[in-house]
């Protein structure tokens, strides 16, 4: 497993310590960067902690390692926005595609109405942030959880930050978010084995 965390608690570098699998850990708001290289298997994921720092452009900080993991081919991305508590998916896809625009990838938005079409044909999975619990109430609303597990479990690139990476832990319960709704379930993609 190939794991890049960006976030400025030591915890999640403690935490990756603990596992038999490969996670690099950095972090955004330094300027040095600690790494832990063990070994690994099909998974690749890059969680980020938010989308941006100080004064940084959006998604600025995560493109270089974007562009580490996702080479200079043109993939298309599928793009799930559904952490957006006032629905507007595609601003919110609009902003990430402005954000990324220096990069070759095509950029599609996961609707409601063709979510699971969207995933399949993906090469990666992008997820957004926002609010933790509307995004795991949709993703469990529109039974997209094993989509993406089984996905990235079987090798397509998995980028999360803020919401889109806290549900890579088995789930939500120790999010920050407020309980905007109430979602079926806590339970997430568990891709991780720590939250």
């Amino acid at each position: 497993m190939k794991i890049i965390c960006h976030n400025s608690q030591d915890r999640i570098l403690a935490a990756a310590q603990r596992f038999p699998e490969n996670y690099i850990i950095s972090s955004q708001l330094s300027i040095t960067t600690k790494e832990i290289k063990l070994t690994s298997n099909n998974k690749r994921i890059l969680a980020l902690s938010s989308s941006r720092a100080g004064d940084s452009a959006y998604l600025g900080l995560a493109l270089p390692h974007i562009k580490t993991m996702l080479g200079s081919a043109a993939l298309n991305i599928a793009f799930i926005p559904f952490a957006a508590v006032n629905e507007d998916y595609e601003g919110y896809t609009k902003m990430v595609i402005d954000g990324l625009k220096a990069l070759p990838y095509k950029i599609a938005t996961v609707l409601p109405a063709s979510a699971k079409k969207t995933l399949q044909d993906a090469d990666v999975i992008m997820v957004g942030g926002g609010n933790t619990f509307k995004l795991i109430h949709d993703l469990h609303e529109l039974k997209l959880l094993d989509i993406i597990r089984d996905k990235v479990s079987n090798g397509t690139p998995y980028i999360g930050w803020s919401a889109g990476a806290n549900i890579l832990a088995p789930g939500i319960g120790t999010t920050n978010d407020m309980p905007v709704i109430e979602p079926k379930s806590f339970n997430a993609l568990g891709l991780l084995p720590f939250k």
